[in-house]
């Protein structure tokens, strides 16, 4: 199965932008180059800052080019939570923030990448369990309370009844990479420095500057902002805060389409738009969400996404199949602001609950206005630094406990292979060689990758995603191809490499 989105098949790669490999000096350094990265450059550009932006691969490939790319200020049941967590003050502001970043990423897209296929849709979200229609009517109650204009409605366009939808009108869609790319054109004739293959080991916040290293040279800067979903740096503890998840999504040609975006409430989630090709229109199907690293049988959730798309629509093709990764703050609400408590020059944004492309839109807004040092009526309810204990208290120790299990668990019961011979071409996963276990993937070719299957953050063991080819990490979410490279943080050093050529394992001198 090939692993491909939809943004990034109809995006041609173009030039490659430089790796930096000499000292640059700049206003801020921006370290990350998916839509919080590229967003801050551009508002900090326009603010008159010199910017340069750090990106390990490529501009708009990540994370945000492999989301469902649904703008959208009603996102599931998220007004009732937060009411309960924050208040209604917290949950208002919330939403006056995501409502505001859907006006934002449509005057950027108009101004700065008028092909990304901007689309006004109500959003919906429904379920079709009758037993779950109270809680869409208090989170009408709360959304409503937080000032948006939803309405109850018990028929939709689905090719399915529902017992009762949400419905909130003006919200939209987009492509998210062809809306990165213009944003990097117009970054680049302002002469904002843009960087690929570029990343960054670590960074150091003094009095005066902060100083970014990278494996070709150094970034000096007054202000630096990591935007890199997950903050890499092991501090203030984002990694005992954030529970990283996996999503899946296809994407189908079928007989009929859907005009509005739906999330549903029901489980497993089903996710739901469409999107314009020259073949028609898209139909963007997603769900099946679990612990990053937690599942041994990945390509069964694709699986599953394409047998619900077969139950419900008369699918003609299905030439995507992609997944994604989102951070799940301990107490609901995303984590933007000062990187740490004493923090002055070192900013981030992560925790965006599944809702990157509004929640990463307002991480951009504060993050500049923070950096400008003006005021932001929306910086305090965001602050990574605010102290919630009851509000984040069950989940901190959720995602604490399952931590550990596999820190300890995974080194006494792990499930393995066998030796080498197991693996057939395209297969992946623990095997024993002279009595050490390593992670081993066959090509298809029949030689092998093998690596060091522990991660080179805070040393959990890995386990292999057999659908994305992948070691993905149970315990913050880090992500490493089949050769070691790293993926996805917060991981920054790849893996051990081993040579299995004669069937024993060493470890090459470098």
């Amino acid at each position: 199965m090939d692993i491909l989105s939809p943004w990034l098949d109809d995006t041609p790669a173009g030039p490659t932008r430089p790796a930096l490999n000499r000292d640059l000096d700049v206003d801020v350094c921006v370290i990350g180059g998916g839509i919080t990265g590229l967003t801050s450059a551009l508002l900090l550009s326009e603010a008159g800052q010199s910017v340069a932006v750090l990106e390990m691969d490529r501009l708009g490939a990540g994370v945000t080019g492999y989301t469902t790319a649904k703008v959208s200020a009603l996102q599931s049941t998220v007004y009732d939570e937060l009411q309960s967590k924050f208040g209604a003050e917290g949950a208002r502001i919330y939403a006056e923030a995501n409502s505001a970043a859907v006006g934002l990423v449509e005057k950027i897209a108009a101004e700065h990448a008028a092909d990304c296929d901007f689309r006004r849709k109500p959003a919906y979200t429904y379920t079709r369990d009758a037993q779950q229609v109270p809680q869409l009517e208090k989170e009408v109650a709360a959304a409503r309370q937080a000032g948006l204009d939803v309405q109850l409605v018990r028929e939709t366009e689905l090719p399915f009844p529902v017992e009762a939808a949400i419905r909130l009108d003006d919200q939209a869609e987009f492509h998210p990479r062809k809306y990165l790319l213009g944003i990097a054109a117009t970054l680049e004739s302002r002469g904002v420095q843009l960087f690929e293959k570029t990343m960054a080991t670590a960074v150091r916040e003094d009095d005066d500057a902060c100083t970014v290293s990278v494996e070709g040279g150094r970034v000096r800067s007054r202000h630096v902002v990591v935007a890199t979903h997950y903050p890499f740096l092991d501090r203030s503890l984002f990694f005992a805060r954030l529970e990283p998840k996996r999503s899946y999504a296809i994407g189908v040609y079928a007989d009929s389409s859907v005009e509005g975006m739906y999330i549903s409430t029901d489980q497993p989630t089903r996710s739901i738009r469409s999107h314009p090709t020259p073949l028609g229109e898209l139909l963007i199907i997603g769900g099946e969400s679990h612990p990053t690293g937690e599942e041994p049988d990945t390509e069964r959730r694709y699986a599953n996404l394409e047998k619900w798309a077969r139950e419900h629509f008369s699918v003609r093709a299905i030439p995507f199949h992609w997944s994604a990764q989102d951070n799940m703050p301990a107490d609901g609400m995303p984590y933007i602001g000062a990187y740490t408590p004493r923090s002055k020059r070192l900013w981030t944004g992560t925790g965006y609950r599944k809702w990157g492309m509004t929640n990463g839109t307002v991480a951009a807004v504060i993050l500049t206005d923070a950096i400008l040092g003006r005021e932001n009526p929306w910086m305090s309810t965001f602050d990574p630094n605010r102290v919630k204990p009851l509000a984040a208290a069950k989940a901190l120790v959720k995602e604490n406990v399952k931590t550990g299990l596999h820190f300890f668990g995974d080194r006494l019961n792990r499930g393995d292979k066998g030796g080498l011979d197991s693996l057939a071409p395209g297969e992946g996963g623990l095997v024993n060689v002279d009595g050490e276990k390593i992670g081993a993937f066959r090509r298809e070719d029949g030689t092998i990758d093998a690596v060091d299957p522990v991660c080179t953050h805070l040393h959990c063991h890995l386990n292999f995603n057999d659908a994305e080819r992948t070691w993905d990490c149970p315990c913050h979410g880090s992500r490493f191809g089949t050769t070691g490279e790293v993926i996805q943080g917060p991981a920054v050093k790849p893996l051990d490499r081993r040579d299995v050529g004669s069937g024993s394992v060493s470890t090459p001198k470098s």
